[in-house]
This record gives C-alpha cells, structure tokens and sequence, in this order.
C-alpha cells in the first residue's frame, strides 16, 4: 500500500496496537532523561548528527534504489540530452535542455574547441550538466 492508503492503515493498526503496548513503554530505570543530557551534550550536537545521519542514509537508500530501477535513476539522477546530430542543432533538444544557441557555441568552445557547430558528429549535456562533445571526421 502506497499513498493515502497506506497511511490510514498504518495509522489504524497503530491505533489498534497502542492500548497494549501502554504496559510496555515505560519510563525505564533513566526515568525522563534525553538523549543530550545522557550523552552529556548540546541538544544541538545530537541535532546536528541526527540530521546528518538522516542525509547520509537517504542518499544511500536513493542510490540503492537508481542501480535497481531505471526509472527511479531517470527521475532522481536525470537523463542526457542529445542536442546535435551531425552537425544540426536540435532546437527542440536545447528547449528541453534550457539552453540557448549562444550557450551551446560557448560551451563548444571551452569543451571541445570547437567553433562551429556543423564540425560535431554528436554533442550531449550529460546528467553532470556539462556538454560531451564528439568532434567530426
């Protein structure tokens, strides 16, 4: 279940479960202590760490989740754009791309040291955002 759904159900079962678990989330032999004054920190350094741990694990579980789907790698990762063939601009590529034509000829010249756009075989803006550039025979 995703969505909606999946959300009235976890809430309906934790809704279900709650009134037997009273028994069993007590207090402890700490009583109220935090987490900060336990470790005998600033609250700000376990918000810090917590925060970061939180980016960390995300950024793996995405990464986990490109390699496995492509759509998901599409949709996170982005996709290259192929903006000359032979020598032609793509004018619906560089709208796609948000590039203008004076873009593209400065981005030839400081990628491939190329002038002209005709002297391309191919040139893509890959998903780094930089221009990938083969040169023509």
């Amino acid at each position: 279940m995703v969505g909606v759904p999946g959300i009235i159900f976890g809430t309906w079962i934790y809704a279900g479960i709650y009134p037997n678990l009273t028994g069993i989330l007590k207090l402890g032999e700490f009583g109220q202590v935090t987490l900060p004054e336990l470790l005998h920190v600033d609250p700000k350094v376990v918000i810090a760490v917590a925060a970061a741990t939180a980016l960390v694990v995300r950024h793996l579980l995405f990464s986990k989740l490109a390699l496995r789907s492509k759509r998901f790698g599409h949709l996170i990762k982005g996709v290259e754009i192929q903006l000359i063939v032979n020598g032609k601009i793509l004018p619906d590529a560089m709208k796609k791309a948000d590039m203008t034509e004076h873009d593209l000829k400065e981005a030839l010249r400081s990628n491939g040291g190329i002038e002209d756009a005709s002297k391309v075989k191919a040139a893509y803006l890959v998903r780094s955002g930089k221009l990938s550039v083969l040169k023509g025979d």
